[in-house]
């Protein structure tokens, strides 16, 4: 096959984040939102610049999506008390139930993409998934 994996994820990204949209219409979080959350979520306690890292964007370009995620309650920030000058980033209660919310619409999504594959095959997919997402990471 001539087509690079690039072109479905791309893909199925869109097809993921339509199905999304779909279903988080009364939350306070828009599907841009997500990968905020998620970062969050699997790296806490983080400050907002090892956030900014991640994302590869300077902490003034993450600013403005942390305080709209601060203004809908779904983080906090606090004062580090071992450094003054750095924001620690967490999920609040409410952004807590919300991810939850969300991951339960991820499992769903993920079920009916899947639903037509035995259990080898799903499992083999997300293995060389996560596998080739590790050797991303590594390329920067």
């Amino acid at each position: 096959m001539l087509t690079p994996i690039n072109f479905f994820m791309e893909n199925m990204m869109i097809q993921y984040n339509n199905f999304l949209k779909n279903k988080i219409g009364k939350l306070d979080v828009s599907v841009g939102d997500l990968i905020y959350m998620f970062l969050i979520f699997y790296h806490s306690p983080l400050s907002q610049k090892e956030l900014a890292d991640l994302l590869y964007f300077s902490e003034a370009g993450i600013a403005k999506k942390l305080h709209k995620l601060e203004d809908n309650g779904l983080i906090t920030k606090t004062i580090d008390p071992n450094s003054r000058n750095k924001n620690i980033i967490a999920l609040s209660k409410k952004g807590e139930e919300t991810f939850a919310q969300i991951m339960g619409y991820s499992i769903e999504w993920e079920q009916k993409i899947m639903e037509s594959s035995d259990i080898e095959d799903y499992e083999k997919f997300k293995e060389l998934l996560y596998k080739a997402s590790e050797k991303s990471l590594r390329l920067n």
